[in-house]
């Protein structure tokens, strides 16, 4: 069993995950405003994928936490799991676990953690929106939904979860560009160390 593998069933015994299924995880932070409803978004669109096989890791904490983890209530029992805040030198193994980074984006981001996502070798499925188009490549990394319709972010995590030779292309991709790419933005953000770290963290 390779290093990263034995993280990755220690990670879902801590959990309670299954590892047949594929996880996808989103992080940010639980505030009233833009971020809420960028959860209130993914909700409404992983209830459109209620019969695939997946399980949501959700990363972040705030004022709005108890109406964020309200969104999600309607969802199968034991597909969502709220792990709180992390800090970043914490959260590479989750990472590397992880098959799919999903986030409606509703209103922008600083994009750090959709570049962590992709230099630890994840596809993402992203809603369009300020900042993204900066940092994943469409058809390269990952998919970029329409901007706020949960439907177009429904369809474009439904196709990476049915088609995972294309999530597995995307993955491979993404380490490489945001080297190639993104070192500036890397340098300059909290989770520089972080990043640098992912892509050895499957050796």
């Amino acid at each position: 069993m390779q290093p990263w593998e034995h993280r990755l069933k220690t990670l879902a015994t801590r959990l309670g995950l299954s590892m047949d299924s594929p996880w996808l995880l989103t992080v940010a932070a639980m505030r009233p405003g833009d971020r809420l409803d960028s959860y209130r978004a993914l909700a409404r669109a992983l209830s459109r994928l209620a019969l695939l096989d997946w399980q949501l890791l959700v990363v972040g904490a705030g004022p709005a936490g108890g109406e964020t983890e309200a969104a999600f209530r309607a969802l199968p029992l034991g597909r969502v799991h709220f792990l709180g805040e992390i800090e970043p030198d914490a959260m590479p193994p989750i990472f590397v676990a992880a098959d799919l980074y999903v986030s409606a984006a509703i209103g922008g981001t600083r994009g750090m953690a959709l570049l962590a996502a992709q230099a630890a070798g994840l596809a993402v499925a992203v809603g369009d929106a300020p900042g993204v188009r900066e940092v994943v490549r469409d058809g390269l990394t990952g998919r970029i939904a329409a901007a706020g319709n949960p439907e177009s972010l429904a369809n474009a995590v439904g196709f990476l979860l049915r088609h995972p030779e294309f999530r597995q292309t995307h993955a491979k991709a993404g380490p490489d560009i945001v080297a190639r790419d993104h070192q500036l933005a890397i340098g300059a953000s909290a989770l520089g160390e972080v990043i640098d770290r992912l892509v050895a963290a499957r050796r």
